[in-house]
């Protein structure tokens, strides 16, 4: 949460390093409590939970000391219709962390069937090396959508339309030095997709890619593709469904490019 605020602050570096900072306290930690003083799971839980702490508190603590910057906790009040507004736009991000609970009990029902262990196994190894490039349109999802809600809010259109260009060109790059498999050839763009719609304040299309992307593509994909090729159908299953996805991208892009003139 912290990490959007530092980017809306026009401060992404702190939130780089709190992350890091959590990050180095958690591996030292690890092998502190563990391979040091021996404390075993207690102290792994232990090292997660001090690591945790750095990357809530100092973030809290920035925000809260007084000083020119732009951001600052201060005194607030409740205001359902804000509370309403954001809560629907954040929606797409929501139904994507319970989608992908879905999907991955979905894809080791399926391997257990067609692959039995081995088959779960090699899942959550490729889950790993997943996240890692997946992380990577996150992270510049996330990154830009200040930027565009800024420019948005402001109507600065000419900004907007060059946001929304450099984007497209990044995130093509992106996908060129990223791809090992086929699904990221077209994962970029849905990502991204689904992040720039949110970050107009269109809850309902950013979910829209979102939901059908991680939940029911995948779902329609996983369930009928191993039937016709069995084992192969599994793994095909995700590019079938960031195809089928890419072309709901495009389309959402294309239908609102003059309501919000981004293009």
């Amino acid at each position: 949460m912290f990490q959007v605020f530092f980017v809306t602050a026009s401060k992404p570096h702190f939130g780089l390093y709190v992350t890091l900072a959590a990050g180095f306290a958690n591996m030292i930690l690890d092998g502190v409590f563990l391979g040091v003083l021996g404390m075993g799971v207690d102290g792994a839980a232990l090292a997660t939970v001090i690591s945790q702490t750095i990357g809530g508190v100092l973030p809290l603590v920035y925000f809260a000391l007084p000083g020119r910057k732009a951001l600052r906790i201060g005194k607030t009040r409740l205001n359902l219709r804000w509370l309403f507004d954001t809560v629907s736009n954040g929606l797409s991000e929501f139904l994507s962390s319970i989608s992908s609970s879905v999907v991955g009990m979905l894809y080791n029902f399926q391997l257990l069937k067609y692959a039995g262990a081995a088959g779960v196994a090699a899942y959550g190894v490729i889950m790993y090396g997943n996240f890692i490039f997946t992380g990577v349109y996150f992270g510049y999802s996330m990154g830009i959508a200040p930027a565009v809600s800024y420019h948005y809010g402001a109507e600065n259109t000419k900004e907007l339309k060059g946001l929304f260009a450099k984007s497209l060109h990044i995130i093509a790059a992106f996908m060129v030095v990223l791809t090992y498999a086929l699904s990221f050839i077209f994962m970029g763009f849905n990502v991204f997709g689904s992040g720039f719609f949110t970050a107009l304040n269109n809850g309902k299309i950013s979910a829209l890619i979102s939901f059908g992307r991680t939940l029911v593509f995948e779902v329609i994909f996983i369930l009928l593709l191993p039937a016709v090729f069995g084992i192969n159908g599994i793994w095909s299953a995700v590019i079938a469904a960031e195809s089928a996805a890419f072309v709901l991208t495009i389309a959402c892009l294309m239908r609102y490019r003059k309501v919000y003139q981004y293009a």
